[in-house]
């Protein structure tokens, strides 16, 4: 007969360990909970962001190759110029040295 009141004693302190365990446990799955939320979040808004940037980058390279296409045009218009220069530089010494 002493058996039985210290084994209702164990089964309680057992339930109650049970008890807490079960309560801590929850409670950390509520904070896993909480975590995956605000990671989830915050990929949310990086893909927002990413989205931001690659539309930025995309405008950007179109500007860098409207800004190539003047350029080439720019330098070839240069070169042409150069070219006529020299040429005219040319008839001009040609015709000093003639006058002379």
């Amino acid at each position: 007969m002493n058996h039985e009141p210290r084994s209702q004693a164990s089964l309680e302190n057992l339930t109650e360990m049970v008890v807490d365990l079960t309560g801590a446990v929850q409670e950390g799955f509520t904070r896993v909970e909480k975590s995956i939320e605000v990671l989830h979040e915050g990929q949310e808004n990086l893909k927002e962001r990413v989205g931001v940037l690659e539309g930025t980058v995309g405008k950007l390279v179109v500007k860098v190759d409207e800004m190539s296409d003047a350029l080439d045009g720019l330098a070839r218009a240069v070169d042409k110029d150069a070219v006529t220069l020299v040429n005219h530089e040319g008839r001009i010494a040609r015709l000093e040295k003639a006058a002379a």
